[in-house]
């Protein structure tokens, strides 16, 4: 039996700290990780032009 992990992701706006669809440029985080614990995340920041 093959074990599952759940992963999630999220994209928070660099400024506001708000997380939604990127639709427009600026400047994002993308966050990682198995929960939404802030020391458990994986983050890199990229830009949308």
């Amino acid at each position: 039996m093959l074990a599952r992990d759940a992963v999630r992701a999220y994209v928070s706006d660099a400024v506001t700290s708000v997380s939604w669809a990127v639709r427009e440029p600026g400047d994002f985080d993308l966050l990682v990780g198995p929960s939404s614990r802030e020391e458990s995340l994986l983050r890199a920041r990229f830009s949308v032009r």
